[in-house]
């Protein structure tokens, strides 16, 4: 059996009041107290390959354990911990603190670093402290387990990691995954200055061969939350990045799981892919597309995900493809023994990037996956940006926010780009291509920063027709001539030329008392109904006057009529 040395050790613990030294070996290093005794490890350097378990679960009675490696000679003058094989965190801590200078104090370990939640757990990394992650010597690459489960049975405690302090470090020379099959919460922590790197193992090219592990992909990749054969749903798992110079760096692929999952990248705090080794030439042996390969996924689980880059300095910035509601994921099998007829559940995935933060990548940010019924979110307001080659809105898919701006074309393909919070503006610093789906303006007052605009310093492309919906909020009436401007265009804009390729739909308003107008490649909506306050001319150009029919259906919680120009 895997356990049996230490379970029997632990088993002894639990049944005995004999005291115990200070130091035990019996090939494992076992850190608990049991029976009034203490029991710890009191050495510096290498292990030769010998596993450290801190506490225990195993024997059905909770064994809590403490390991501290700290540069000062307090508490126990261990301050370098090598050639350790594991580390299995089952009830308890593991403390690396160091004095303020980098690698003051240092942990290595080889082959597995695991906190199991079965019991709440913790690894604290503070003050210069390092934590080093090898990966196995050979086979598979390793990961750092940070919320596992024992037996395949959800856990029943929450696991915790913190990382804090300019020159705190952790290094992941493999995967990291975070909430892995845990019913509860599992959170992870980066502040400080601190930082924590994932990245593909140097040798991990000479691992590849004809029998390569499709999962192998995933090395230097991070992924956060459960699988959903584990109570889906049920997890709140986050991970948070806080403060100028804290970071958490990855090379391969950054994705969600399922459960209720939360990022948070905030004050100055940074995400950043790092590609370490050739992600085209595994994407090619897989047969996969490398920018799904490698990209950032928000959304890839059954659940809802969400992610705030919230602040100046705060930044998402990637090599690849960014996701944002998925499309479908596997949430099990119809029969788990033989892993057949799987089953798979619609995503649902919310990104907001505000207040100075920045969400980019040299590829595309595609919300809501082409062809499948995930929901995908982004906000852009407040001064957030969004830089990519192309914003791809497919169906499910929605843009928002007051005050955002996206630098990149915008392909609408079935989605909705709703300006404001709402009211307000967004602005998209390229082109706009139409092939399906709405724009959508709410309009709570007549005066500036009351009604939503769009602005597109680029084109506007729509061959096929532009769809566009206006609904009045906040209980505002319009006085007779109020102008509005809901759409500028600074570039080309031939679908204005041909206005029976635009239809408009109305949300509480009577249309007949609306004049839609489109002038200097813009579109605006004027007043005319039964609230006179005094004849205002309407704009030049052509008057598109349209009619609402009934309400029927339903868009972004409000019903709404559709008509056309």
């Amino acid at each position: 059996m895997k356990y049996t040395g230490v379970i029997s050790f632990t088993a002894l613990l639990a049944s005995t009041s004999v005291a115990l030294p200070a130091t035990v070996r019996l090939g494992n290093t076992f850190v608990g107290s049991a029976g009034g005794a203490s029991v710890s490890i009191a050495t510096n350097g290498d292990l030769g390959g010998g596993r450290i378990v801190i506490g225990s679960t195993f024997t059905g009675t909770s064994i809590t354990g403490s390991l501290e490696v700290n540069a000062a000679t307090t508490p126990n003058a261990v301050s370098d911990v090598t050639n350790v094989r594991n580390i299995e965190i089952n009830a308890g801590a593991l403390r690396v603190i160091g004095d303020g200078t980098a690698g003051s104090a240092r942990v290595e370990v080889r082959n597995q670093l695991r906190l199991e939640a079965n019991a709440d757990t913790s690894l604290f990394i503070a003050n210069g402290g390092e934590v080093i992650y090898t990966s196995p010597e050979t086979g598979r690459t390793g990961a750092v387990i940070l919320g596992s489960y024992a037996d395949f049975i959800p856990g029943s405690g929450t696991t915790t990691t913190t990382v804090t302090g300019e020159h705190s470090y952790l290094e992941i020379n493999g995967r990291l995954e975070l909430g892995f099959g845990n019913a509860l919460s599992d959170d992870m922590t980066i502040s400080e200055g601190a930082r924590v790197v994932v990245q593909e193992p140097d040798d991990f090219e000479a691992r590849v061969d004809a029998s390569f592990d499709p999962t192998e992909a995933s090395r230097g990749g991070v992924s956060l939350g459960g699988f959903d054969t584990f109570a889906p749903g049920q997890a709140l798992d986050t991970l948070t990045i806080t403060g100028v110079g804290s970071e958490l760096v990855y090379s391969s692929n950054f994705f969600t799981n399922s459960g209720n999952n939360r990022i948070l990248v905030i004050d100055g705090g940074v995400i950043r892919q790092n590609e370490v080794g050739d992600v085209d030439a595994v994407a090619a042996f897989l047969g996969i597309n490398p920018d799904d390969l490698g990209a950032f996924s928000l959304g890839s689980g059954v659940g809802e995900s969400s992610l705030l880059v919230d602040g100046p300095g705060s930044a998402v910035s990637v090599t690849r493809n960014i996701q944002i509601g998925y499309g479908e994921a596997l949430i099990g099998y119809e029969n788990p023994e033989e892993y057949a007829g799987p089953i798979f559940g619609p995503t649902s995935a919310q990104a907001t990037v505000v207040n100075g933060g920045l969400m980019s990548t040299t590829k595309d940010v595609v919300v809501s996956k082409s062809g499948e019924p995930g929901t995908g979110y982004l906000t852009v307001g407040s001064g957030g940006r969004v830089e990519a080659s192309r914003l791809i809105l497919n169906d499910g898919g929605v843009l928002s926010g007051n005050g955002g701006t996206i630098v990149g074309d915008v392909i609408l393909d079935g989605g909705m780009i709703s300006p404001g919070a709402s009211p307000g503006s967004m602005t998209i610093d390229g082109d706009l291509e139409v092939f399906g789906g709405s724009l959508f303006f709410e309009v709570g007052g007549g005066g500036a920063g009351m009604f939503d605009q769009l602005f597109v310093t680029g084109d506007l492309l729509a061959m096929q027709g532009l769809s566009i919906t206006l609904s009045l909020i906040d209980g505002f009436l319009p006085e007779r001539g109020t102008v509005f401007d809901f759409l500028k265009v600074s570039g080309s804009a031939s679908i204005f030329d041909t206005p029976e390729l635009i239809s408009v739909s109305f949300l509480g308003i009577n249309g007949s008392e609306f004049a839609l107008g489109v002038t200097n490649n813009g579109f605006s909506g004027t007043y005319v109904g039964e609230n006179p306050v005094s004849p205002v001319p309407l704009p030049s150009g052509l008057l598109l006057l349209v009619t609402a029919f009934g309400v029927m259906g339903l868009l972004s919680g409000r019903r709404k009529a559709t008509v056309a120009v």
